[in-house]
């Protein structure tokens, strides 16, 4: 099994670890568990610690410009797109 193999089936494990415990405690708050999960990933994608933070920046920059495309604008306060 090459390295990379062996990475992807550990995200993916992350990643159904995430969704088992997601199911287990649907009350528990996401968003600290889905920092916590994207650091892992990276991490298992050999990512070095001190890039961490930088990257989370990034991904949460992106989650939220996406987040807001998809946003109802009902009172049309947004403008002309």
């Amino acid at each position: 099994m090459t390295p990379g193999t062996r990475a992807s089936r550990r995200t993916f494990g992350l990643t159904e670890s995430v969704i088992l415990i997601r199911r287990a405690a649907p009350d528990r708050d996401p968003s600290g568990l889905a920092d916590a999960t994207a650091d892992a990933a990276l991490r298992l994608a050999g990512t070095a610690e001190r890039s961490l933070p930088k990257l989370r920046r990034e991904g949460q920059g992106l989650v939220a410009a996406r987040s807001q495309a998809f946003l109802p604008d009902p009172a049309g306060l947004a403008g002309p797109a």
